[in-house]
């Protein structure tokens, strides 16, 4: 999405993509002098004169120091040189990976009141941004990414889009089987990544044989290895990021799916499948997860009341690269009274048996008898149960 943005606004806007990776998030200063270099690569690309942008300040002490340099010295200079008619638009892609470095101390915690600032500093500033659903909640405490008028939240795109962006571009080399294109629309469900991953992988088998004018089912038979295996690009995210309550009912959809035919499975199925080990969840949690997952577009709700995967694709994918978790073995907690209560019993039973032990020993002593009795056996304790999955 961030890469089409030149194309669909203004002219007098000169765009910076700035991926954002881990690598690059390791400090306040490696992130800066990262954003200062990709700014001044497109000033080169578009002719801008970059003889007085500043040197990066090597001798900073601290990110206060960094971030005034940045936001004064470099984009003074940065927004002079592309003229005052123009815009300076920086399209930051994984901005969420930067509360990832906030929490992890690499970066200042106010890093992202700071870009507020940024703009409040400078009118010829704008910054396009693009985060995952999962820190949506997050980033609305923070001045520039809490204006709901501003955000856009990328959901599946509907059966008609879908359908054009499969076939308008290719229209002109091949056309698809009612079969096959109802079936790459269903497998990809409107996600953007798959539907294209899917038509990249025809399109490229296509060009070995140009000779076909139809795509049918045989070239889906024949790439969907390799659909399945990119399908982990997105499905792979989601499980890592899901909680071990969501992996149960995720499973659990996965199971009760499987023999629908990829219908969808009605709540109170998973209700109850999910009372029942490994799950063990009671009714009022499963719906808020439900919802939950339906908000990160995992799965959706459909006409009858009930829920499936929103893509096959990832759904498979999740199917065949996820183990089933373990039961969950319940933790008995005992309160302090009750263990004051067993502690009492089990110095009277200890007493006891001192008692009657110490007149056994006196009363074998007594009679000089020895023991035929075999020695007694030592019984190994049993072995510390497996640790649980997270």
């Amino acid at each position: 999405m961030l890469h089409q943005a030149p194309f669909l606004v203004d002219e007098r806007y000169v765009c910076v993509y700035v991926p954002l990776e881990p690598t690059i998030l390791q400090s306040e200063r490696a992130l800066l002098q990262w954003l200062a270099e990709r700014v001044v690569a497109q000033m080169e690309t578009i002719g801008a004169s970059t003889y007085r942008v500043p040197p990066f300040p090597e001798d900073a002490v601290n990110a206060e120091a960094l971030q005034n340099w940045f936001a004064m010295d470099f984009l003074d200079v940065a927004l002079t040189a592309i003229r005052r008619d123009r815009y300076l638009l920086l399209m930051l892609d994984d901005l969420h990976l930067a509360y990832d470095a906030m929490d992890a101390g690499l970066l200042a915690p106010g890093f992202m009141e700071w870009l507020g600032q940024l703009l409040a500093q400078h009118e010829r500033l704008d910054i396009l941004a693009a985060l995952d659903v999962r820190y949506e909640a997050r980033s609305l405490a923070d001045a520039p990414l809490s204006n709901v008028l501003m955000r856009l939240r990328l959901d599946p795109l509907a059966p008609e889009e879908a359908q054009q962006l499969t076939t308008a571009p290719v229209s002109q080399r091949y056309t698809y089987s009612p079969a096959a294109l109802e079936r790459i629309l269903e497998l990809a469900g409107g996600n953007p990544f798959l539907l294209h991953s899917l038509c990249r992988l025809v399109y490229r088998m296509w060009e070995e044989n140009q000779s076909m004018q139809q795509i049918d089912m045989r070239f889906l038979e024949a790439i969907h290895p390799a659909a399945l295996e990119e399908a982990g690009e997105v499905a792979e995210p989601v499980w890592n990021h899901a909680t071990p309550a969501e992996r149960l009912v995720l499973q659990a959809l996965l199971r009760l799916q499987a023999g629908t035919n990829g219908h969808s499975v009605s709540v109170a199925n998973l209700e109850r499948e999910l009372a029942a080990p490994p799950a063990q969840l009671e009714a009022a949690q499963v719906r808020p997860l439900l919802r939950g997952l339906e908000f990160a577009s995992v799965i959706t709700l459909t006409e009858d009341g009930g829920y499936r995967f929103v893509a096959p694709l990832e759904a498979e994918w999740l199917s065949a690269n996820t183990q089933p978790l373990a039961p969950v073995r319940a933790r008995v907690g005992l309160s302090p009274v009750r263990w004051a209560g067993l502690a009492g019993i089990l110095l009277v039973i200890l007493l006891i048996a001192g008692v009657l032990l110490s007149g056994v020993l006196e009363e074998g002593g007594a009679s000089g008898v020895d023991s035929d009795a075999p020695p007694t056996l030592t019984l190994d304790p049993p072995a510390s149960p497996s640790a649980l999955p997270d």
